[in-house]
């Protein structure tokens, strides 16, 4: 049969998309153990994620350190042995660090795990933190701290967390330079002996794999024994009121913008609607905040906007580098375009397109069994399941122009943005 190429494709609403959800298991000590078996190649992705994020440190530094440490030496390995083994079996272990948590993250081919693990095992047992290697980490750390100096985009969101959390907050916590000499191998220790414990940890396996995978952890991990860790509670402390800073850098090119304000997460029932409006407002490619400010008026290569979810809070942010002389006619079109928003419907074609390429996005990144996994994570940690995503693709779907006005002026008051200008005056 011969396909004319004249004429397109059918298009099809997107209406729900049928994941692949993993199995739930538990190793023999409790250690939740989700299984996801999905795709076609002999991989595996292993992931052990510990309630061990930023936000758990009770000092600047000392969660990312500990994380990215983890893979540089045991008592009979050291940093380049582990990478060496990793990588003649064409595997490679990959340690990861957010707000809220901290992982360790295995590849490899699963004919080769049972080769592999006894090595991760050992480091997710007895990473040493050696000196040395604390000294290399903590030096190269301090010099890309000060280079980022220099940058008005990392000085704009820098001080944006600290301005629309507070220092008191753990998510508005933010390093200093002097944090860098103040750390020490002994404080990775204790927190690493605290927070990468059995009680906080949940493993995640994705790719084609066997129960053999299950059975090696739950003989070695599944017979470490449970503390009684608990959570802290939630302290966020006094929440700053709106504010407008300006970061002076006299040698500056362009200028740094940032201007957002807290926002629910995704267990909100606002929040699909949040995604609909942000994206409209700045969240691709043809957005109206692309079309103005880079596309109209030529004042950046790229300004975009996210609605961010954290396990305990939630925050909306607008973010551009412009050239130093346009930056003030710059944060005054995106209060224009925020404007807009709150005073007229979105037109019906627009919408139409902001809905289509949102549930494209959806179906983009739900391909594959990690894709997969990375969406269940999203759930997860949240305490929600499934039906959270059959809520957003209806949201999508359905939500009206009116709807999305209603958002806009609800969520989106000038008056109640954070606004960060870094650059030369």
């Amino acid at each position: 049969m011969q396909i004319d190429r004249t004429i397109a494709p059918e298009a099809h609403a997107i209406k729900n998309v049928q994941l692949i959800r993993p199995q739930t298991q538990v190793l023999s000590n409790g250690i939740p153990f989700f299984a996801l078996r999905a795709g076609s190649q002999q991989v595996l992705r292993l992931e052990f994620i510990f309630d061990a994020g930023i936000r758990k440190q009770n000092r600047s530094l000392i969660a990312s350190i500990t994380n990215a440490m983890l893979v540089e030496g045991t008592p009979t390995k050291t940093a380049q042995q582990i990478a060496e083994m990793f990588d003649y079996y064409g595997a490679f272990i990959q340690p990861e660090i957010d707000n809220d948590r901290a992982s360790l993250t295995l590849h490899c081919l699963t004919s080769s795990f049972a080769k592999v693990f006894p090595l991760l095992k050992e480091i997710l047992e007895e990473a040493t933190f050696p000196e040395k290697e604390l000294k290399t980490n903590l030096d190269k750390g301090r010099q890309q701290f000060v280079v980022n100096q220099s940058k008005v985009d990392y000085l704009a969101r820098q001080r944006f967390m600290e301005a629309v959390f507070g220092m008191e907050n753990p998510y508005g916590r933010q390093t200093r330079e002097a944090d860098f000499n103040t750390l020490s191998r002994a404080a990775l220790l204790d927190f690493h002996a605290e927070n990468y414990q059995a009680s906080g940890l949940t493993i995640i396996a994705s790719g084609q794999f066997g129960d053999d995978i299950r059975e090696i952890i739950d003989n070695s991990i599944g017979q470490w024994s449970i503390s009684g860790s608990v959570e802290k509670n939630w302290t966020p402390g006094e929440y700053p009121a709106p504010t407008k800073l300006f970061i002076e850098k006299p040698d500056a090119i362009q200028s740094g913008i940032r201007i957002g304000r807290r926002m629910v997460n995704k267990t909100h029932a606002d929040f699909a609607g949040l995604q609909v409006l942000n994206t409209a407002l700045g969240g691709y490619f043809g957005s109206r905040l692309m079309a103005n400010i880079r596309e109209d008026k030529g004042y950046t290569y790229g300004i975009g906007s996210a609605v961010v979810s954290l396990e305990k809070e939630g925050y909306f942010f607008i973010a551009t580098e412009v050239g130093a002389d346009v930056a003030k006619d710059a944060v005054a079109e995106i209060y224009k375009e925020i404007q807009l928003l709150r005073e007229k419907t979105i037109p019906v074609e627009e919408l139409q397109m902001v809905k289509n390429y949102m549930l494209g996005s959806f179906l983009r990144n739900s391909d594959g069994p990690f894709a997969m996994a990375d969406r269940f994570k999203a759930l997860h940690f949240y305490g929600l399941d499934y039906s959270h995503y059959d809520r957003f693709l209806n949201t999508v779907n359905t939500i009206t122009a009116q709807e999305i006005k209603d958002l806009a002026i609800k969520y989106l008051n000038p008056g109640d943005m954070t606004e960060i200008l870094a650059g030369k005056s």
